[in-house]
């Protein structure tokens, strides 16, 4: 049985059991649909040496969306998909136009007046014969530095996915977060090695602690249990402290950072500088880590964004150890920038780079990858769109050499909301 056939049971059950109060008139029930069409043209789509040639892709992705929000309580569903043809080079990436990429998600969230419950349930299916942004890839949630991993070649990843968490004290003195989640990634049909099924279990315990009006104390427990298919479960302990005070000319920061994965234990002690600026933000860090093989160095970032007149400038470097899924260390260094102009009321342009380099600490193995996008942005009226896009890619292992792909895209799309 599909993980998607999996989860239906599961979504269907829990919105019929959504608490009547979401319905009440302080939100309503909103209804919104998304419908574009992108077709799109890579040119060396698996980022092979040699290049095999041109692949081109049609798309009509599909989006829908129903949510119900009051004062205290938010419930959430979305569907997508897309109607799919892809032409390549090689006959085996080749896809018959039909339904591809489903996903699925549904959202609750309860507040009181200071204490919040949330949870989710998320399921989606995805072609592995693809090329993600890397400025996507380096968004991380916590701002910590780690490995990137791609996939790449042909073949299916479904993933299943659920979460919980409660946070009590909010706005009070101390602030407690607790945090479950769990996810499953199988893989369908990839003909190649290196594709295992997984399962991953995480649990997160936080504490905020106001010591005074200009001093807070931030620290965080977490475990993960992660098993893959053939091979022996892993597990993961970490220990995060933060104290932070307020100064008039910013703020300063210091951490401690431990991290228990299967090779030993990875700590960093790092100090750091944020202040807002007219307009932005900048933020330094820098640190010291003694990595869990036992070799030493210096980590720390920078951060800077600036708001413009009409538009946005955002960067951010990166240096530090960190562990992949399966929790073998690397050292990473990357940096990303962006900018983003609007060229009048309805026209926007923006431009990308970015770089990142992983080595794995036990192997010396080396990948790196740099790009370039650009694109612009027309609102046509107040519901279609029309975006034109460019990317180019550089990727290098240890096996192959510099490889490229570049592509180009067009889409055109329509959004709308409806309130009952």
């Amino acid at each position: 049985m599909s993980t998607l056939r999996q989860i239906a049971p599961a979504l269907a059950a829990a919105l019929l059991a959504a608490p009547a109060a979401a319905q009440d008139e302080a939100g309503g029930i909103w209804l919104r649909l998304t419908l574009d069409q992108r077709v799109e043209a890579t040119g060396n789509a698996d980022l092979d040496p040699s290049s095999a040639g041109t692949t081109w892709r049609s798309d009509t992705r599909l989006g829908f969306s129903l949510s119900s929000e009051t004062r205290s309580d938010y419930l959430g569903l979305s569907l997508g998909g897309s109607l799919r043809h892809v032409s390549a080079p090689d006959a085996l990436d080749d896809a018959d136009f039909g339904f591809k990429a489903p996903s699925a998600a549904l959202t609750y969230r309860h507040t009181a007046a200071t204490a919040r419950f949330e949870a989710g349930l998320s399921a989606s299916e995805q072609d592995i014969s693809y090329l993600q942004s890397l400025s996507e890839i380096l968004t991380d949630e916590d701002g910590t530095p780690f490995a990137f991993e791609e996939k790449t070649g042909t073949g299916t990843r479904r993933t299943l996915g659920a979460n919980a968490g409660l946070r009590i004290g909010l706005g009070g003195p101390a602030e407690l977060g607790f945090s479950l989640s769990a996810q499953a990634t199988d893989y369908f049909e990839t003909g190649t090695a290196g594709y295992a099924d997984s399962l991953r279990h995480t649990a997160r315990t936080d504490l905020r602690l106001t010591l005074a009006p200009d001093l807070i104390l931030r620290t965080a427990l977490g475990y993960r249990h992660f098993k893959e298919d053939g091979d022996t479960a892993r597990e993961t302990w970490s220990l995060d402290s933060t104290l932070v005070k307020d100064r008039p000319d910013g703020s300063l920061s210091a951490s401690l950072n431990l991290a228990r994965i299967e090779e030993g234990t990875r700590a960093t002690l790092s100090g750091g500088w944020a202040r807002s600026l007219p307009g932005g933000r900048i933020a330094f860090d820098l640190g010291a880590t003694r990595a869990a093989g036992g070799e030493s160095g210096l980590t720390g970032s920078a951060s800077w964004n600036h708001e413009l007149k009409n538009g946005r400038i955002d960067a951010r470097l990166r240096h530090g150890f960190a562990a992949n899924s399966d929790d073998a260390e690397s050292r990473v260094s990357s940096l990303s920038a962006g900018f983003t102009h609007a060229l009048g009321p309805l026209t926007d342009m923006r431009f990308d780079l970015a770089y990142a380099r992983t080595e794995t600490a036990s192997t010396g193995e080396e990948t790196a990858r740099k790009e370039f996008g650009a694109g612009l942005s027309h609102k046509l009226s107040e519901d279609w769109s029309l975006t034109l896009g460019y990317r180019r890619i550089y990727r290098r292992d240890e096996v192959t050499d510099w490889a490229r792909s570049d592509s180009v895209h067009v889409t055109f799309g329509r959004a709308f909301s409806v309130r009952f």
